[in-house]
């Protein structure tokens, strides 16, 4: 079989396009999904009473009362790590200069870290939307505490299995 010969730029451009495309749609997945919490807390704030269960018991019963203004503070703090991710991703050409990396590399190497951004703003959802629902019937749901423990774990180790196999990629390619 003969071995085809493609033209190492255009197979360089269209990889590099495939990357940026693949971040875009996962920052705005990242958004949408910080955008649908803040329509949460707003639809909550203004159907919740005046006071509602700021903290809850190993045993998920309410522990403190306090104002509802609350909802978005707690809206806030889960949507930073999210924003602040998607900060760096949006300024990866200036890490890129200053770490003196060739830009068809820099996008690879975000592959990993826009796709864990999106799942770490499905997990801040989840727990938000767990909290409301604690806040609305008085006590946390049975799913919470262990999906609180687990969740961070298995996004953990999707980022670093995730990481070793891009890195590994772009090292094949850097040979070729």
């Amino acid at each position: 079989m003969e071995k085809v010969n493609f033209n190492s730029r255009s197979l360089k451009y269209e990889e590099k396009k495939h990357y940026q495309r693949r971040i875009r749609i996962f920052q705005v997945l990242s958004h949408v999904t910080i955008f649908l919490m803040w329509a949460k807390a707003t639809l909550s704030y203004l159907d919740f009473p005046e006071q509602i269960p700021l903290s809850f018991g190993i045993e998920g019963r309410p522990t403190l009362y306090g104002d509802k203004i609350f909802i978005f503070i707690l809206c806030f703090s889960l949507s930073v790590i999210p924003q602040v991710i998607s900060l760096i991703t949006f300024s990866r050409k200036k890490i890129a200069r200053k770490r003196r990396i060739k830009n068809e590399l820099i996008d690879g190497y975000f592959i990993p870290i826009v796709e864990t951004n999106f799942f770490i703003s499905v997990y801040m959802l989840i727990v938000f939307q767990g909290l409301i629902f604690g806040i609305k019937e008085g006590k946390l749901p049975f799913w919470f505490f262990p999906f609180l423990l687990l969740a961070p774990i298995i996004i953990s180790a999707y980022f670093v299995i995730r990481t070793i196999i891009t890195l590994y990629k772009i090292s094949i390619n850097k040979q070729e």
